[in-house]
């Protein structure tokens, strides 16, 4: 039987919002289930109480608010309402969203079948490219803030270190922006934030499809340092060395993602995108006709994607 819960927001009210439980715990925020006073249901997110009286931490909270809401894209939950608690704490408000995390559905080491990781990775690209145009980076793209909803939709969430013009260097202080298993090499040396462009995002979709196909993080490490210094230094493995019977376009797709000079990965999301596509297709053909697409060609077709011209 689960404990109940000693939050002391649960119950409470927050401007015209009761919450009701919780939802998930961040290094920055909680996210509740809450109504509003018409009863409908939606999801409140407060920054903590600790960080609070931290203007650097409360300007980028309400920065996600202004990034998200600049994205035209049904792949991201938009911010409705924001405010300040009574005990001083920012919040923002988003619908309810109903499903589970992408984390979630790969606990306990968990690998997806091939057509499905790509059908997620197509999403999340498309996704991508319109977040890019927006001129937002994300950051800290990864299984926890990719949600599988009910209705097969994937939105992708958590814009709290996403890098947009208003915020451009400025961090929380001793907080690390990223999660090393799924951080670029740029982004885990601490480079500048001209440095992290859009192809970290790209390194990060890379990192989170070759977990959910292998069943491991890229690199393999006991603890969270040695994740970031092993981010930060080495050189990603081949998909094919973590599941070697991958077939040989998705190989070439995800190790092209996570090249370690974000000058060889795919130039942007968009290109990502067409080449996931076209590795579906290749997938779905080899499934359904003896023996498996020669890598070269499919190779020959990546670099062609690659050069815009």
């Amino acid at each position: 039987m689960n404990k109940p819960s000693t939050d002391k927001r649960i119950g409470a009210s927050v401007g015209r919002y009761t919450i009701h439980g919780v939802i998930g715990t961040g290094g920055m925020a909680n996210v509740y289930a809450a109504t509003d006073d018409t009863g409908g249901w939606c999801a409140v997110k407060i920054l903590h109480r600790a960080l609070a009286t931290d203007e650097v931490a409360v300007a980028r909270f309400f920065e996600e608010a202004y990034l998200v809401n600049r994205v035209k894209h049904p792949g991201v939950c938009r911010i409705v309402d924001d405010g300040v608690t009574a005990d001083r704490c920012p919040f923002l408000v988003m619908d309810l969203l109903n499903g589970e995390t992408l984390e979630s559905r790969i606990e306990g080491d968990v690998k997806l079948p091939v057509v499905e990781v790509l059908d997620i990775g197509i999403d999340v690209a498309d996704t991508l490219t319109a977040v890019h145009e927006a001129g937002i980076i994300h950051r800290d793209l990864k299984p926890a803030n990719l949600f599988l909803t009910f209705s097969g939709d994937v939105k992708l969430l958590d814009f709290g270190v996403g890098k947009g013009k208003a915020l451009a260097g400025k961090t929380v202080e001793g907080m690390l922006l990223g999660t090393p298993s799924y951080m670029s090499p740029e982004q885990a040396v601490g480079s500048g934030t001209d440095k992290v462009d859009a192809r970290s995002d790209v390194y990060s979709l890379g990192a989170v499809l070759f977990r959910l196909i292998s069943g491991e993080t890229v690199h393999v490490a006991d603890d969270s340092y040695r994740r970031w210094f092993a981010a930060a230094t080495e050189h990603a493995r081949s998909l094919v060395e973590a599941a070697p019977s991958t077939h040989p376009s998705v190989v070439a797709v995800v190790d092209m993602a996570l090249m370690f000079e974000k000058e060889e990965r795919w130039p942007s999301a968009s290109a990502l995108l067409s080449a996931l596509r076209d590795a579906k297709r290749a997938v779905v053909a080899s499934s359904a006709a003896p023996g498996v697409a020669p890598m070269g060609s499919f190779i020959s077709m990546l670099n062609d994607l690659k050069d815009p011209d």
